[in-house]
């Protein structure tokens, strides 16, 4: 299962992600389709064959130089995720959730930054243990409403990426939205969601 795959998983669970299209192709027709009413697009990567692999990641690309960054990535290897954009400049919390039985282990940075912050240059601001740190935790709602997000993904030993906008964001327009679902490294969560996602 790769990116795309996990995106469409959060959508069949009914939460909150963004509105995008994969593009294994500079020709394919839905990529000027889905450009056609929008000024810009944000642009996630993900390789065909390793998901794990580090790939480019474009917040805010204007319309203009869509085509050229797609043929761009492409040409390097990867395949793209168009997504209506979504700004991390308004971002207030990003980071991930790790949900292990009845344990949810958080991982959070302030501000206007991408999940990256977190899973890829490993900068946290904010750790907590639930429900052990409940009690602290209720002094910011945004991180509550994150984690109630996290508590209706069905999997185990599965973390959730996510951010919190202080502007609604995604396809369902909410302040919560989730970038991606991804096995703790056990192979239970990635079982969990591949059973899913072929039902």
């Amino acid at each position: 299962m790769n990116k795309y795959d996990k995106i469409l998983i959060v959508k069949k669970l009914g939460l909150n992600t963004e509105k995008s299209i994969l593009i294994k192709s500079s020709n394919d027709p839905l990529l000027k389709k889905f450009i056609d009413k929008l000024d810009a697009v944000s642009i996630r990567t993900l390789h065909p064959d390793d998901d794990r692999i580090k790939s480019p990641h474009y917040p805010i690309v204007a319309k203009y130089e869509v085509i050229y960054t797609v043929i761009k990535t492409l040409a390097e290897g990867f395949w793209c995720i168009i997504a209506t954009p979504i700004d991390p400049r308004y971002a207030c919390y990003a980071g991930c959730m790790l949900k292990e039985n009845n344990h949810i282990h958080i991982e959070l940075v302030h501000g206007a930054y991408t999940v990256r912050r977190v899973t890829h240059d490993g900068f946290i601001d904010e750790k907590f243990d639930y429900p052990h740190d409940e009690a602290a935790m209720q002094f910011d709602t945004r991180i509550i409403d994150m984690l109630k997000q996290v508590k209706l993904v069905p999997f185990n030993h599965c973390i959730v990426e996510l951010s919190y906008y202080s502007t609604h964001v995604g396809y369902k327009k909410e302040h919560v939205i989730i970038w991606n679902l991804d096995d703790d490294g056990t192979g239970i969560g990635m079982k969990q969601m591949e059973k899913f996602y072929h039902v």
